[in-house]
């Protein structure tokens, strides 16, 4: 049985409009991605040294290219964040920030393949975590979630245009 308490949440659920529910959802996952951006990215530009020593551990790129995504890495890590918060190039933002995480999510499943025993470097020197089944779930976790916006947000739209076509 329900207390009062729960009925009154649950009918107040029903009278939110889908949109505004959308904007809910949307407010969150955004959130919730960009205070992952700022957590990556801060402790980047604290240490960039750290950060280099990290990209070029992964073995997967030459390194003048290793020293360029650690130049840029941070800094885009940033301006996503700002932009997914405070809703600048939103959808772009978002975008940018799924492929991203792909491949964060992808660099770490072929870490484990290969067989390196190396640190994550996601969160910099203090947050030193090696690359295991925890570190794969955080990103992947974080993957989905942003697959999941893209999804609702294709959805809003595909049910808004049904409503003005009928």
């Amino acid at each position: 049985m329900m207390s009062d308490a729960t009925m009154n949440l649950t009918d107040e659920m029903h009278l939110i409009e889908p949109d505004e529910r959308f904007l809910l959802f949307d407010s969150v996952v955004s959130w919730v991605l960009g205070g992952f951006l700022i957590l990556s990215g801060l402790p980047h530009l604290g240490n960039p040294y750290y950060f280099l020593g990290s990209v070029y551990r992964y073995e997967l790129i030459p390194p003048v290219m290793a020293q360029f995504t650690a130049m840029v890495l941070p800094f885009l890590q940033l301006v996503l964040a700002a932009c997914l918060i405070f809703r600048f190039f939103h959808f772009a933002a978002h975008v940018i920030t799924l492929l991203m995480l792909m491949v964060f999510t992808l660099v770490q499943i072929s870490v484990k393949i290969r067989g390196l025993d190396i640190s994550c470097g996601c969160f910099g020197p203090r947050q030193s975590t090696a690359i295991d089944l925890s570190t794969i779930s955080l990103v992947g976790g974080l993957l989905l979630l942003s697959m999941s916006w893209m999804l609702v947000y294709w959805w809003m739209g595909r049910t808004a245009q049904f409503q003005a076509n009928h």
